[in-house]
């Protein structure tokens, strides 16, 4: 927001002209209209440069942002469960910490939930809302291993619906409806079936 008025300090009996008035009344009017826009949900990153602020030219800000497009930032919207705080974007978002260097580690991503975490498919292609995929990769897009350090696992079919409710599947593909191998390395295996279950090879 661009400033008209630039405060100086009036001591008793000292007259306010009407460019002084008009100026401090056109910063108060679009301070009232930006925090009215923020109260309504979207937060966004504007331009005072040359470009005049123009949404389709990527600008490099004091803060060290840069805006690329109109990208809504962030947004809050009312659901039944309570209020979502939203970040959206018209294409990708990254969240990148500090990189790893020599021997420096690099910055972590802390999710701190009250509750669940939950990946949603509904924003998908139609055709591919079956499924989440979820990619453990390098710069280059090539898969690298995945660790995983809990005390125990716990995998559930709960709320699933249909025939095979309570069937939980597993499947090893090489490639896209191609079957690969599964390796189970351990220093002892122990399969147990409960209920008058059974093992199947």
């Amino acid at each position: 927001m661009q400033k008209h008025y630039t405060y100086s300090a009036k001591a008793e009996g000292d007259p306010l002209t009407h460019t002084e008035w008009n100026n401090l009344a056109q910063d108060v009017d679009a301070a009232v209209e930006a925090i009215n826009q923020g109260a309504s949900g979207v937060v966004s990153v504007t331009d005072e440069t040359e470009s005049g602020g123009d949404p389709t030219v990527g600008v490099s800000i004091a803060s060290g942002v840069q805006q690329i497009g109109s990208p809504k930032v962030i947004e809050l919207t009312k659901k039944k469960k309570g209020v979502n705080t939203t970040i959206t974007s018209e294409n990708n978002i990254n969240i990148e910490p500090r990189e790893s260097v020599s021997d420096t580690k690099g910055g972590n991503i802390s999710f701190k939930p009250g509750d669940d975490i939950e990946f949603c498919s509904h924003h998908r292609l139609a055709a591919n809302q079956d499924e989440v995929s979820i990619k453990i990769i390098d710069g280059d897009d090539n898969p690298v291993k995945l660790q995983l350090n809990a005390a125990e696992m716990t995998l559930t079919t709960k709320d699933k619906t249909g025939n095979d409710a309570n069937v939980f599947d597993i499947n090893v593909n090489s490639g896209k409806n191609t079957k690969g191998y599964l390796k189970v390395r351990a220093q002892a295996i122990d399969l147990r079936c409960e209920e008058h279950g059974g093992i199947a090879l």
